[in-house]
Protein backbone atom coordinates (compact mmCIF):
# COMPACT_ATOMS: atom_id res chain seq x y z
CA UNK A 1 0.00 0.00 0.00
CA UNK A 2 1.57 3.29 -0.95
CA UNK A 3 0.94 5.68 2.37
CA UNK A 4 1.72 9.36 2.13
CA UNK A 5 4.69 8.68 3.96
CA UNK A 6 5.92 6.86 1.01
CA UNK A 7 7.09 10.12 -0.66
CA UNK A 8 9.55 10.78 2.17
CA UNK A 9 13.08 9.58 1.60
CA UNK A 10 13.89 6.46 3.83
CA UNK A 11 16.48 8.01 6.03
CA UNK A 12 14.13 10.59 7.19
CA UNK A 13 11.21 8.75 7.58
CA UNK A 14 13.51 6.65 9.76
CA UNK A 15 14.59 9.80 11.92
CA UNK A 16 10.66 10.87 12.34
CA UNK A 17 9.58 7.25 13.38
CA UNK A 18 12.60 7.40 16.10
CA UNK A 19 11.83 10.99 17.66
CA UNK A 20 8.33 10.28 16.95
CA UNK A 21 8.63 6.82 18.95
CA UNK A 22 10.37 8.78 21.58
CA UNK A 23 8.06 11.18 22.39
CA UNK A 24 4.51 8.95 22.02
CA UNK A 25 6.08 6.76 24.98
CA UNK A 26 7.23 9.10 27.06
CA UNK A 27 4.00 11.15 27.35
CA UNK A 28 1.69 8.05 26.90
CA UNK A 29 3.66 5.66 29.52
CA UNK A 30 2.57 7.26 32.44
CA UNK A 31 -1.32 7.76 31.67
CA UNK A 32 -1.62 4.14 30.49
CA UNK A 33 -0.51 2.38 33.75
CA UNK A 34 -3.03 4.73 35.22
CA UNK A 35 -5.88 2.66 35.57
CA UNK A 36 -9.20 2.80 35.15
CA UNK A 37 -11.96 2.37 38.09
CA UNK A 38 -14.49 -0.33 37.19
CA UNK A 39 -18.20 -0.08 37.05
CA UNK A 40 -20.65 -1.71 35.41
CA UNK A 41 -22.64 -1.22 32.34
CA UNK A 42 -20.08 1.43 30.58
CA UNK A 43 -17.06 0.95 28.73
CA UNK A 44 -14.26 0.31 30.87
CA UNK A 45 -11.36 1.38 28.18
CA UNK A 46 -10.70 5.17 28.03
CA UNK A 47 -10.42 6.36 24.59
CA UNK A 48 -11.57 2.88 23.12
CA UNK A 49 -12.19 4.90 20.26
CA UNK A 50 -9.12 6.79 19.26
CA UNK A 51 -10.30 10.42 19.70
CA UNK A 52 -8.58 11.53 22.64
CA UNK A 53 -5.06 12.78 21.54
CA UNK A 54 -4.16 14.40 17.50
CA UNK A 55 -3.92 11.60 14.73
CA UNK A 56 -0.83 11.62 12.68
CA UNK A 57 -0.40 14.29 10.25
CA UNK A 58 0.62 11.29 7.40
CA UNK A 59 -0.42 7.97 8.84
CA UNK A 60 3.26 7.33 9.90
CA UNK A 61 4.89 9.77 11.76
CA UNK A 62 4.36 8.51 15.70
CA UNK A 63 2.17 10.74 18.32
CA UNK A 64 0.88 10.20 21.65
CA UNK A 65 -2.34 7.55 22.31
CA UNK A 66 -3.55 8.63 25.56
CA UNK A 67 -4.61 6.32 28.06
CA UNK A 68 -2.94 3.65 26.37
CA UNK A 69 0.78 1.92 26.55
CA UNK A 70 2.56 1.54 23.01
CA UNK A 71 4.57 -0.69 21.32
CA UNK A 72 5.97 -0.70 17.58
CA UNK A 73 4.77 2.10 15.62
CA UNK A 74 0.97 1.88 16.51
CA UNK A 75 -0.75 5.33 15.28
CA UNK A 76 -3.81 7.34 15.30
CA UNK A 77 -5.38 7.96 11.72
CA UNK A 78 -7.62 10.20 10.77
CA UNK A 79 -10.98 9.08 8.73
CA UNK A 80 -10.69 12.28 6.66
CA UNK A 81 -6.85 11.15 5.68
CA UNK A 82 -6.75 9.89 2.23
CA UNK A 83 -4.15 7.18 0.76
CA UNK A 84 -5.89 4.94 0.89
CA UNK A 85 -7.11 4.70 4.40
CA UNK A 86 -10.45 3.80 5.53
CA UNK A 87 -12.25 6.74 5.20
CA UNK A 88 -15.58 7.94 6.40
CA UNK A 89 -17.52 5.79 4.05
CA UNK A 90 -15.82 2.93 4.53
CA UNK A 91 -17.32 -0.45 5.87
CA UNK A 92 -17.49 0.17 9.73
CA UNK A 93 -19.01 1.36 12.77
CA UNK A 94 -22.32 3.61 11.73
CA UNK A 95 -21.28 5.63 14.90
CA UNK A 96 -17.65 5.91 14.32
CA UNK A 97 -15.09 9.04 15.50
CA UNK A 98 -13.16 11.01 13.69
CA UNK A 99 -9.85 9.11 14.11
CA UNK A 100 -9.10 5.10 14.61
CA UNK A 101 -5.59 2.70 15.30
CA UNK A 102 -3.42 1.70 12.64
CA UNK A 103 -0.40 -0.51 12.48
CA UNK A 104 1.86 2.11 11.40
CA UNK A 105 5.30 2.07 8.67
CA UNK A 106 7.90 -0.40 8.25
CA UNK A 107 7.05 -2.61 11.47
CA UNK A 108 5.43 -6.45 11.37
CA UNK A 109 3.29 -6.02 14.67
CA UNK A 110 2.14 -3.06 16.89
CA UNK A 111 0.93 -3.61 20.25
CA UNK A 112 -1.31 -0.62 22.72
CA UNK A 113 -2.52 -1.77 26.21
CA UNK A 114 -4.31 -0.60 28.70
CA UNK A 115 -5.20 -2.05 32.55
CA UNK A 116 -8.17 -1.80 34.27
CA UNK A 117 -8.57 -1.83 38.09
CA UNK A 118 -11.93 -3.95 38.79
CA UNK A 119 -11.20 -4.14 42.76
CA UNK A 120 -14.45 -1.79 43.41
CA UNK A 121 -16.31 -4.69 41.94
CA UNK A 122 -14.77 -7.42 43.89
CA UNK A 123 -18.21 -8.18 46.38
CA UNK A 124 -20.00 -9.03 42.93
CA UNK A 125 -17.18 -10.93 41.37
CA UNK A 126 -16.30 -13.13 44.16
CA UNK A 127 -19.96 -13.99 44.03
CA UNK A 128 -19.38 -15.47 41.04
CA UNK A 129 -22.30 -12.75 39.13
CA UNK A 130 -20.36 -10.75 36.96
CA UNK A 131 -19.85 -11.28 33.03
CA UNK A 132 -17.88 -9.43 30.19
CA UNK A 133 -18.70 -8.08 26.99
CA UNK A 134 -15.65 -7.45 25.18
CA UNK A 135 -15.74 -6.20 21.34
CA UNK A 136 -14.41 -4.02 18.31
CA UNK A 137 -14.08 -3.11 15.03
CA UNK A 138 -11.39 -4.43 13.24
CA UNK A 139 -9.89 -4.61 9.79
CA UNK A 140 -7.50 -4.16 7.07
CA UNK A 141 -6.36 -3.15 3.67
CA UNK A 142 -8.10 -3.82 0.46
CA UNK A 143 -6.74 -7.63 -0.48
CA UNK A 144 -4.01 -7.69 2.04
CA UNK A 145 -4.12 -10.01 4.98
CA UNK A 146 -2.71 -7.40 7.66
CA UNK A 147 -4.89 -7.27 10.38
CA UNK A 148 -5.55 -6.06 14.13
CA UNK A 149 -7.06 -8.85 17.23
CA UNK A 150 -8.07 -7.77 20.65
CA UNK A 151 -7.26 -9.78 23.94
CA UNK A 152 -8.76 -8.97 27.19
CA UNK A 153 -6.63 -10.72 30.22
CA UNK A 154 -8.48 -10.99 33.81
CA UNK A 155 -5.62 -10.84 36.65
CA UNK A 156 -5.91 -11.40 40.68
CA UNK A 157 -4.27 -9.61 43.49
CA UNK A 158 -0.92 -11.49 42.82
CA UNK A 159 -0.30 -10.83 39.45
CA UNK A 160 -1.78 -14.04 38.36
CA UNK A 161 -3.45 -14.53 35.05
CA UNK A 162 -6.87 -16.34 35.37
CA UNK A 163 -7.99 -16.51 32.11
CA UNK A 164 -8.65 -14.27 28.79
CA UNK A 165 -10.49 -13.76 25.93
CA UNK A 166 -9.97 -12.97 22.02
CA UNK A 167 -11.92 -11.19 19.68
CA UNK A 168 -10.51 -13.06 16.38
CA UNK A 169 -8.35 -10.98 13.34
CA UNK A 170 -11.10 -10.15 10.15
CA UNK A 171 -9.43 -12.07 7.15
CA UNK A 172 -9.49 -10.27 3.47
CA UNK A 173 -11.99 -12.41 2.66
CA UNK A 174 -14.43 -11.63 5.09
CA UNK A 175 -13.94 -7.65 4.43
CA UNK A 176 -14.76 -8.74 0.86
CA UNK A 177 -11.36 -7.63 -0.04
CA UNK A 178 -12.65 -4.13 0.75
CA UNK A 179 -10.52 -1.94 3.12
CA UNK A 180 -12.80 -1.25 6.41
CA UNK A 181 -13.75 -3.07 9.83
CA UNK A 182 -16.33 -5.26 10.72
CA UNK A 183 -17.68 -5.65 14.51
CA UNK A 184 -16.42 -8.49 16.45
CA UNK A 185 -18.00 -9.28 19.96
CA UNK A 186 -17.56 -12.44 22.35
CA UNK A 187 -18.64 -12.75 25.93
CA UNK A 188 -17.60 -14.96 29.09
CA UNK A 189 -17.62 -14.89 32.67
CA UNK A 190 -15.67 -13.20 34.73
CA UNK A 191 -13.05 -14.92 37.10
CA UNK A 192 -13.70 -15.10 41.21
CA UNK A 193 -10.75 -13.62 42.54
CA UNK A 194 -10.50 -11.26 39.83
CA UNK A 195 -8.95 -7.77 40.95
CA UNK A 196 -7.75 -5.88 37.32
CA UNK A 197 -8.09 -6.40 33.95
CA UNK A 198 -5.52 -5.95 30.69
CA UNK A 199 -7.02 -5.06 27.39
CA UNK A 200 -4.02 -5.36 24.33
CA UNK A 201 -4.40 -4.39 20.47
CA UNK A 202 -2.18 -6.45 18.52
CA UNK A 203 -2.24 -5.01 14.93
CA UNK A 204 -0.09 -7.38 12.28
CA UNK A 205 1.57 -6.97 8.67
CA UNK A 206 1.39 -9.71 6.53
CA UNK A 207 2.34 -7.30 3.09
CA UNK A 208 3.54 -4.71 2.28
CA UNK A 209 5.45 -1.46 3.74
CA UNK A 210 2.95 -0.43 5.73
CA UNK A 211 1.39 -2.46 8.96
CA UNK A 212 -2.50 -1.81 7.63
CA UNK A 213 -4.08 -3.26 10.75
CA UNK A 214 -6.99 -1.07 11.72
CA UNK A 215 -9.20 -0.79 14.69
CA UNK A 216 -11.97 1.51 16.47
CA UNK A 217 -14.55 1.16 18.71
CA UNK A 218 -12.77 -0.96 21.44
CA UNK A 219 -14.61 -1.86 24.74
CA UNK A 220 -14.91 -4.09 27.76
CA UNK A 221 -18.07 -3.80 29.59
CA UNK A 222 -19.30 -6.00 32.70
CA UNK A 223 -22.36 -6.65 33.48
CA UNK A 224 -24.06 -8.76 36.23
CA UNK A 225 -25.22 -12.08 34.79
CA UNK A 226 -28.56 -13.41 33.79
CA UNK A 227 -30.50 -15.71 35.92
Amino acid sequence: MNKILARVPSSARASLAAVGLSVALALSGAAAHAAQVASLNVNLLQNGGAEKGAASSNGSTLVPIPKWGSGGAAVVVSYSLGGGFPGVDSPGSANRGLQFFAGGQNNEQSAITQRVDLSPLLMDIDGGSLTFVLQAWLGGFSSQQDNASLKVEFFDAAGVRLSSGVLPAVTAEERGNVTGMLLRKITGAVPIGTRSAKATLVMRRLAGSYNDGYADGLSLVLKLAQP
